[in-house]
């Protein structure tokens, strides 16, 4: 290829099909910096890049913030992270999920004031949905999932399910991990190439989840037969698990 960019974007589902690609046959045989959004890449691949001399910069945004929030730089890029605000950005973190107000802020959805006043209230913040954690000591931000899909379970205890997934989706053969809560309990749900005894995978997800509290240990694992279909809904453009749909569709 003529052209050899030194930095180049990707979501995580393409950053992780190049990451065992011939990168000099695809023309990224000199890429020193990956920037990465739209989704949370894993930090098994956030490493495979970094043994392969590629910083990844991850960033975190919404099509309402015109999209930037934060975003790392390759003196703070940290697995798991999304950096610091930008410039321009104020923020408030109420009872863990993120609220911003800055000029970056969207006017409105077009001709839906209905939907514009459910996110943006009149003093100008927008609420992202989304909860956080904020590093006081690097100030960095790692995204711990949508709001709406916090897991109650009937004991009361909560359960984020985005990193739980996250972690479940680095063993080998899974390529998607949906949690779902039963009565007091969680299950996992598989999507992957899994051909050994469900008993074996659901011991490995209990080691990788090993320092977390019990509630949020999987006692069930299943099986999606056949594999998420984007085709029906199931997966976003992105790759990333359209649970209401899934849930319809499935379970």
């Amino acid at each position: 290829p003529r052209v050899q960019p030194t930095l180049a974007n990707a979501v995580p589902s393409l950053a992780n099909r190049l990451l065992d690609a011939d990168r000099d046959s695809v023309g990224l045989g000199r890429l020193r910096l990956l920037g990465c959004g739209g989704a949370a890449i894993s930090a098994e691949d956030f490493a495979g890049w970094h043994r392969r001399g590629v910083t990844v910069i991850q960033g975190y945004g919404l099509t309402e913030a015109s999209p930037v929030i934060c975003s790392a730089t390759p003196d703070n890029a940290t697995a798991g992270w999304v950096g610091e605000f930008v410039d321009g950005w104020e923020y408030q973190i109420r009872d863990g999920r993120l609220f911003v107000r800055g000029p970056h802020v969207m006017v409105g959805y077009w001709d839906d004031p209905v939907a514009t006043n459910e996110r943006v209230d009149a003093s100008g913040w927008l609420d992202t949905g989304d909860l956080v954690q904020r590093d006081p000591a690097t100030e960095q931000i790692r995204i711990l999932g949508r709001a709406d899909d916090v897991i109650v379970l009937d004991s009361g205890d909560k359960v984020h399910p985005q990193a739980i997934e996250r972690e479940i989706e680095r063993i080998e053969g899974v390529r998607h991990a949906m949690l779902v809560g039963v009565g007091r309990m969680i299950q996992a749900w598989i999507d992957g190439q899994w051909s050994g005894d469900i008993r074996e995978l659901r011991t490995e997800i209990a080691a990788r989840l090993a320092d977390r509290p019990p509630w949020e240990i999987p006692t069930e694992v299943h099986l999606f037969d056949p594999s998420l279909d984007q085709r029906a809904g199931e997966l976003t453009s992105k790759g990333s698990l359209r649970r209401h749909v899934i849930t319809k569709n499935r379970l």
